[in-house]
């Protein structure tokens, strides 16, 4: 069964009288169902000994995600529910632009395609960084040929990244009821976006004030607050955003404008219910994905974070003494790796294989990540898609997608030195069946190992000629988090 018990709320002064969420999901390393018709509601008023579906008035379906629930503690009739609602909408396109866009091909014909204005279609492919190769002349051209169909210049945008922030679903709903969860209304006419975008299902919390029921905290992306019971919203923190990703708010029942509020930046404190934040960043709550050094005289550490960014520092720095960090780059902080010749060269990158080579003296930024070609099968980038420099040149690069790819010029062109080196399974909406781990042979250039989440391991001796599956008696179908070349 793949629902569960997600959030449960106590009356606080009938411990009979319970409220449980439930949550149906999914999650695989290749897809990740985020609701189903077993998202609902539950109330009891015999301590739990029975339940009955507690819905009237909200969403209802498989669409529904994850929901969860607060009790006002100064009039407990009052509760609120926080609804992940991934019902799609149809994308309304606006009637003041005949712009190309990703969707424009595809259902489009080779002779609606060709019948293209060149500068529409040239506006579109620079638009959407298309390589220089790809002019409106040479795409149509290609299409004429037969080489691809047009619908493959909108498959040539995939980008996992892009598809957590741009959505067509509802997102994030409040959902309030006055009769003690016997029936519920939603508190808002208009659409609260840019909360939960895609994955509301990191999120899940609301917060009444204990003293006043129609204050109200939401948690997603950013900080949010309502003083009208849910009828409007606004982000707060107005002195200095704080850090994106709520994850847990407590408000003073002595003092409701002292809140403590916690997210992937670590723990805030606001005096004024919001307003203004101080941020305590004494804790060391960061976790590092990667970590590597340069071969300065004393050596400097760089580190990938979750959510915070990639970050660089010298060995010699003291805990509470300084702060001689410096942040090279934002995002998911994934690996990263400065040039053991020029440590002013370093690469960094964040999630789903989006990486740049920096020059931090000449203060330039090159994205770096190896592009397919129209037409052919897309590179599946892993959350954390491994990049390594070679131990023999330092401007060799390799980056793994479902093959390997490596450059000879610090990531300016790419050549893939490998066929598909997963097991290809099925994607759903996760990337799946990519390269996790990429060693090139301290001893050899030829000789390179990679692993897969799927459970390949594969290694070649012939600098990519030619490549074997060494996996052997392993279980099969692991997740291959490291492979070191002896």
């Amino acid at each position: 069964d793949s629902t569960g018990v997600i959030d449960l709320v106590i009356h606080p002064t009938n411990p009979n009288v319970l409220l449980a969420a439930t949550w149906e999901k999914d999650r695989k390393a290749w897809n990740f169902k985020e609701g189903g018709n077993g998202s609902a509601v539950y109330k009891s008023t015999d301590g739990g000994e029975t339940w009955s579906k507690s819905v009237n008035g909200l969403p209802q379906g498989n669409f529904v995600g994850r929901i969860g629930l607060n009790i006002s503690q100064s009039n407990p009739d009052v509760i609120y529910a926080i609804v992940d609602n991934q019902f799609e909408m149809k994308e309304e396109r606006e009637n003041d632009s005949d712009a190309l866009t990703q969707t424009s091909f595809v259902e489009m014909s080779v002779k609606d395609f060709m019948k293209l204005d060149n500068k529409k279609l040239e506006s579109f492919l620079r638009r959407n960084r298309f390589p220089e190769k790809y002019t409106a002349s040479s795409v149509k051209a290609d299409v004429d040929n037969g080489k691809y169909k047009p619908a493959a210049l909108g498959e040539f945008l995939g980008d996992a990244n892009a598809a957590l922030f741009n959505t067509s679903i509802k997102g994030l709903e409040v959902y309030r009821s006055d009769n003690g969860g016997d029936s519920w209304k939603i508190t808002h006419d208009y659409e609260i976006p840019g909360v939960y975008n895609t994955y509301g299902y990191y999120f899940g919390e609301i917060r009444v004030d204990p003293n006043d029921e129609n204050t109200i905290y939401a948690l997603g992306v950013p900080f949010i607050k309502s003083t009208d019971g849910g009828k409007s919203w606004e982000i707060k923190a107005n002195n200095d955003p704080v850090h994106a990703d709520q994850q847990a708010l407590w408000i003073n029942p002595n003092d409701s404008e002292h809140i403590l509020l916690g997210n992937d930046g670590g723990l805030y404190e606001s005096h004024d219910g919001g307003e203004n934040f101080i941020h305590h960043n004494s804790e060391a709550v960061g976790q590092f994905y990667t970590v590597s050094v340069d071969m300065e005289k004393p050596y400097n550490i760089y580190g990938g974070l979750q959510d915070n960014g990639t970050f660089v520092g010298p060995s010699t720095s003291s805990p509470n003494r300084n702060r001689p960090w410096e942040r090279l780059f934002g995002g998911d902080g994934m690996h990263v790796y400065a040039n053991p010749q020029n440590s002013d060269i370093v690469y960094v990158g964040f999630q789903y294989g989006n990486y740049f080579r920096l020059d931090r003296d000449k203060g330039t930024t090159t994205g770096i990540t190896p592009r397919h070609d129209v037409g052919e099968p897309r590179y599946r980038y892993n959350w954390n898609t491994p990049v390594n420099l070679s131990h023999h040149n330092p401007d060799v690069v390799y980056f793994g997608s479902q093959k390997l790819s490596r450059s000879l010029d610090r990531g300016e062109t790419w050549t893939a030195i490998s066929p598909d080196l997963t097991n290809d399974h099925p994607n759903g909406d996760v990337p799946y069946s990519t390269i996790t781990t990429i060693a090139e042979s301290p001893l050899d250039f030829n000789q390179i190992w990679v692993g897969t989440d799927d459970g390949n391991i594969q290694i070649t001796r012939d600098g990519g000629a030619s490549w074997t599956n060494v996996t052997g008696s392993i279980p099969k179908d692991l997740w291959v988090s490291e492979v070191h070349a002896s």
